[in-house]
């Protein structure tokens, strides 16, 4: 039984709600901040525990002091399309923040355990923070990464396990365990697809693509038509020699580090446009990182192939606001 005074932790953990938000506030900052750096397409989730479910897991552990002892009062989640992603995040999380536990719930997960899949963070604020933030960084925090399928099972079991008055039966436990197996398998085949598709030989466009949306995540998450993007593609590739096919990775990060400051400027200044005019479809796709690195590099043979596809007055657009003045125009 708790020996402690619930009122007294009540008062205490209410007291400690507005820095529990500031620190939730700049961590999730600086995670989203670097995330988009990175160029990883992903959804990041914030959350404070609320008042009912800290005392409630106070009753239920018997800490002794439970505003040191409980460590998800402030929750962050990054959720990735893919899980070949996750290394990059995890890049982040040891660059941002000071990482005091880290745990692998997949691969610790004993034979006759159930729980949550993917990363598992205990975390505070870097101790070299600025003067502003420097009285918050002794909180120690959670912080998960998961996939999209590791996020389903991790709703999905807390309903099925955590709120269940008696441990499932073998028969059940055999059951979760397949779906645990599932969630694993998907993931895998997922990347195995993902690979397959972007190597294929005969198809460019999505090679292309990929390398296209990766930095376009650099500047904004807007979400964008793939289809469209694809039928672009299958002409704009014209533009493209062989050897810069080939080599298009580099070439297309080259071009978005050299202009960033220029590209994030734009994409920020048209990012709450509703866009009800026609002539900006095109901004808001991956192609348009490749539109303007072909205005710079021959906007001659840009502007001759693109009316074969596309109406002159989406590139003109485009070539108004990277400053290019396009030929008889």
């Amino acid at each position: 039984m708790y020996e402690g005074n619930l009122e007294d932790s009540r008062k205490l953990y209410l007291d400690k709600q507005d820095e529990y938000s500031k620190i939730l506030e700049i961590a999730f900052e600086k995670l989203e901040t670097s995330i988009k750096r990175k160029g990883i397409h992903c959804q990041i989730e914030k959350r404070i525990k609320n008042v009912d479910s800290f005392l409630k897991k106070i009753l239920r552990k018997e800490y002794k002091t439970p505003l040191t002892e409980i460590r998800d009062q402030i929750g962050l989640r990054v959720i990735t399309h893919y899980q070949h992603e996750f290394d990059k995040v995890k890049e982040i999380v040891y660059e941002e923040f000071e990482v005091h536990h880290h745990e692998d719930k997949l691969n610790s997960l004993k034979f006759d355990q159930l729980g949550y899949l993917g990363l598992h963070y205990e975390v505070s604020l870097q101790k070299n923070e600025n003067e502003l933030i420097k009285d918050y960084n002794e909180h120690i925090f959670e912080l998960q990464i998961h996939t999209k399928a590791q996020n389903l099972w991790a709703n999905v079991s807390h309903q099925l396990l955590y709120k269940s008055f008696s441990p499932p039966s073998p028969e059940i436990q055999r059951s979760i365990y397949r779906l645990v197996a599932l969630i694993e398998i998907f993931d895998k085949e997922v990347n195995t697809a993902q690979n397959a598709i972007i190597n294929q030989t005969g198809f460019p466009e999505v090679k292309l693509l990929t390398h296209l949306e990766s930095c376009f995540h650099l500047f904004t998450w807007n979400e964008f038509d793939k289809e469209f993007s694809i039928n672009n593609l299958s002409s704009l590739k014209k533009l493209l020699k062989d050897e810069e096919i080939d080599n298009f990775e580099n070439l297309i990060e080259a071009f978005s580090s050299e202009n960033h400051t220029k590209l994030a400027n734009l994409f920020s200044q048209y990012s709450d446009d509703k866009r009800d005019s026609y002539d900006r479809l095109m901004l808001f796709q991956p192609e348009s990182l490749l539109i303007f690195e072909r205005l710079e590099m021959d906007k001659f043979k840009l502007q001759e192939l693109w009316g074969s596809f596309l109406p002159l007055e989406l590139l003109e657009f485009l070539a108004n606001i990277w400053g290019i003045q396009l030929p008889n125009s």
